[in-house]
């Protein structure tokens, strides 16, 4: 039976158990105290699984789930009661999400693969600042030119960024009073979106502002850490400029069609 728990040290100690691999949880946790935790017969020790919070009304679209347990009969419990409607899982390891798949012959409507890169706590981050692009940080009047660049678009985007703006570290660069590059640290604790306007690359701005933003991680006693898609050369590059963001491992982010088929 899949009964409702609450964040505890028993369920941060769960979650460390694989701390690469769920990095994304413990951060959301961390800015998102009151999200559903779920464990199976009260046994926290089988690992549990986390869902984001929802719309006060109840009507959001779209609800994110984030899987730490290899439990058979969890998982299945957790499939069994799945409500109809679509459905969106956090990144979740490439073992994990084949297991899952093959256990509950579960119909996936997409999904995007990606790597997952997380700082080597035994390395010292070093890096040449350059002064000629002064430092800054985000604020709420960005968020719109922040927005406009976004790559992945949802109905609440806009309060998602304006949050991380205000609650979480972010880095920026303006040249001639208009923002040039900037980073961000997500919902989930995660680096990114890292941008460069195109008139203003080239010049080692996403390094940069990439750069500051995990010096104040790493000053604030977190780990960084990042998901970049497969396909994201770009950003591929940038990380491999960063000798302690260390390869961990492939994990995927995807969907399931509802139960009507959607």
């Amino acid at each position: 039976m899949i009964q409702k728990t609450v964040l505890c040290d028993e369920v941060l100690e769960v979650l460390r158990r694989d701390l690469a691999g769920n990095l994304h949880i413990l951060g959301y946790l961390e800015h998102q105290p009151e999200a559903e935790i779920l464990a199976y017969d009260g046994d926290i020790s089988r690992g549990v699984i986390v869902k984001e919070l929802t719309d006060e009304d109840g009507e959001h679209e779209w609800t994110g789930i984030m899987l730490a347990t290899s439990d058979e009969a969890f998982l299945r419990a957790f499939w069994e009661g799945l409500p109809a409607g679509h459905k969106y899982f956090l990144p979740l390891r490439r073992e994990a999400f084949e297991k899952l798949v093959e256990m509950t012959v579960a119909a996936v409507k997409w999904q995007t693969w990606c790597k997952v890169f997380v700082y080597n706590t035994a390395e010292k981050l070093c890096f040449a600042d350059d002064e000629a692009f002064a430092h800054d940080v985000l604020t709420a009047v960005d968020v719109p030119v922040v927005e406009s660049f976004w790559e992945y678009h949802h109905d609440d985007i806009h309060l998602e960024i304006a949050e991380s703006i205000e609650k979480r570290p972010s880095s920026c660069v303006r040249i001639g009073g208009e923002l040039a590059a900037w980073c961000l640290v997500g919902e989930d604790g995660s680096l990114g979106p890292v941008y460069v306007r195109e008139e203003h690359r080239r010049k080692g701005l996403g390094y940069l502002v990439a750069a500051r933003v995990m010096k104040k991680e790493l000053a604030a006693g977190k780990t960084p850490f990042v998901h970049i898609n497969d396909d994201n050369e770009q950003s591929l590059s940038l990380i491999k400029k960063f000798p302690q963001m260390i390869y961990s491992h492939d994990a995927v982010w995807f969907g399931l069609l509802d139960l009507h088929g959607n």
